[in-house]
């Protein structure tokens, strides 16, 4: 084994140990973020033989429920799920260190980059901590970046595109990442002046490998007979949701996530606007943070989770800051944060303080859904039916239990706007879950005035009530 490959290897181990002590205390809630929960019960759907769009419906391309469908396959638990889910975030940071290094960056930068991106991702609830969609997809476009930011052959460009493709399969956005990538090749090769006809070439075999895991569901759908269902959850469902909002609330929004994440924003901007770093790396900042900023702010639902896309290309450039020899051009106070004496016991410091909050927010705290589990288990009869109504819905995969309704996550008809951009014919589905007789049924909240919940205060009683506000209804 060469030097080179002992270096990336050593990078990929520390990358991944980092990874699984930020966010060691996160393994064990069983729940985070109700999203986590819905790609856990549909990829558990599908291993049983249901059908996306059909059997179980969510917002989502069906992508990131196929790859949870793999862990679960692999791995059962949510614990073990949130394991894999540190090391995937750990393999794209190393994969960004490997891009950067390809990109011109020194092993310092590139290592910096690396360690960023997992402090970034593993900080904040719903900014990394809760996993969603962006953190897989990142995994995605870091490797097409790599596949491409060399002296890149033809094949290079094919997986890059098809990579970009599996991403787009996790959800659509990634074509803002690709059109980022895009005008960087572009950009690239108007500086070498030549061989734009192999440009082009690459260019579109690049493009057809992208499509190419979407075109395979399209046609996997059609031949079911199911293919005006997939173009409405993909094409109709999709154009419904974005809402407006006031220049003030962009504004607020974004601000929210340049101060909160202040020591990188500054770095980030260092990088971006200093004639020290890689042009190359300056140039693909400038485009890939401005192009994926778009599908954060055009939906209007301002979520901070939107953000993780953003997060690859800022740690790539705010990397940058820990460059060799780059203290020299540092104001003097500034200068001992990039020596070890100093900046790694800060280093140290910061992960402790990291992993100590995530005990309190996330261990110390009661585990509701697991505890309402636990209650049922021991009074449930064989054939009975749970419904978790507005609790969370990692109740069915605790128990084990099969959801009473296609729409597997909570919100989906209990909030207006999801129910008006998905059609959904309220009536209709409480009257089916209503039907199925449920024994057993969650409320959480103050009573919501709708068909189910005036059957609820008909029919049944309740007989337990967890925490504040968790009502055990049972029927009498």
């Amino acid at each position: 084994m060469n030097r080179m490959t002992k270096k990336h290897l050593s990078a990929l181990s520390g990358l991944i140990g980092l990874a699984l002590v930020m966010r060691f205390f996160s393994f064990f809630p069983s729940v985070i973020n109700h999203d986590e929960s819905t790609y856990i019960l549909i990829a558990e759907g599908l291993l049983k033989g249901k059908v996306y769009f059909k059997d179980y419906i969510d917002t989502k391309p069906i992508g990131i429920f196929l790859l949870y469908a793999g862990f679960l396959k692999i791995i059962s638990g949510i614990t073990a799920i949130r394991i894999f889910t540190a090391l995937w975030i750990g393999l794209t940071a190393w994969v960004l260190y490997l891009a950067k290094l390809r990109l011109g960056s020194d092993a310092k930068a590139a290592k910096a980059a690396g360690v960023i991106y997992i402090f970034l991702t593993s900080i904040f609830t719903f900014y990394g901590v809760a996993p969603n969609t962006e953190l897989y997809y990142c995994l995605f476009t870091s490797l097409a970046l790599w596949l491409v930011s060399g002296s890149a052959t033809t094949p290079a460009w094919v997986l890059a595109g098809l990579s970009l493709g599996l991403g787009f399969m996790l959800k659509y956005v990634v074509v803002f990442d690709a059109a980022a990538l895009g005008l960087f090749l572009w950009w690239r090769q108007a500086q070498f002046k030549s061989g734009w006809p192999v440009f082009w070439l690459r260019a579109l075999l690049m493009m057809v490998a992208m499509l190419l895991p979407f075109a395979l569901a399209w046609a996997y759908y059609a031949q079911a007979g199911l293919g005006d269902t997939f173009r409405f959850y993909t094409f109709e469902v999709m154009k419904n949701y974005p809402v407006s909002r006031s220049l003030p609330d962009y504004l607020k929004f974004l601000a929210d996530f340049f101060l909160r994440f202040l020591p990188v924003t500054a770095m980030f901007f260092y990088a971006l606007f200093s004639g020290s770093t890689p042009r190359n790396v300056r140039m693909l900042g400038a485009l890939w943070a401005a192009l994926v900023l778009a599908p954060v702010m055009i939906t209007g639902r301002l979520f901070g989770h939107y953000f993780i896309q953003l997060m690859p290309v800022f740690a790539l450039l705010a990397g940058e800051f820990f460059a060799a020899g780059r203290s020299d051009a540092l104001p003097r106070w500034l200068r001992p944060l990039l020596q070890r004496r100093l900046g790694y016991p800060l280093l140290a410091l910061l992960m402790l303080a990291n992993v100590l909050l995530q005990k309190k927010d996330y261990f110390d705290k009661p585990d509701y859904p697991r505890i309402v589990s636990n209650w049922l288990r021991e009074r449930m009869q064989p054939g009975e039916v749970v419904y978790a109504g507005n609790f969370h819905q990692i109740v069915y995969f605790l128990l084990p239990q099969d959801c009473p309704t296609p729409y597997v996550h909570r919100s989906l008809l209990w909030e207006p706007h999801h129910i008006a951009a998905l059609g959904i014919d309220e009536r209709r589905e409480w009257e089916h879950i209503i039907g199925q007789s449920p024994r057993w049924v969650l409320y959480q909240g103050r009573w919501r005035d709708n068909l189910f919940t005036r059957h609820l205060q008909a029919h049944y009683r309740r007989v337990e009530v967890f925490g504040k506000d968790i009502m055990m209804l049972e029927q009498r």
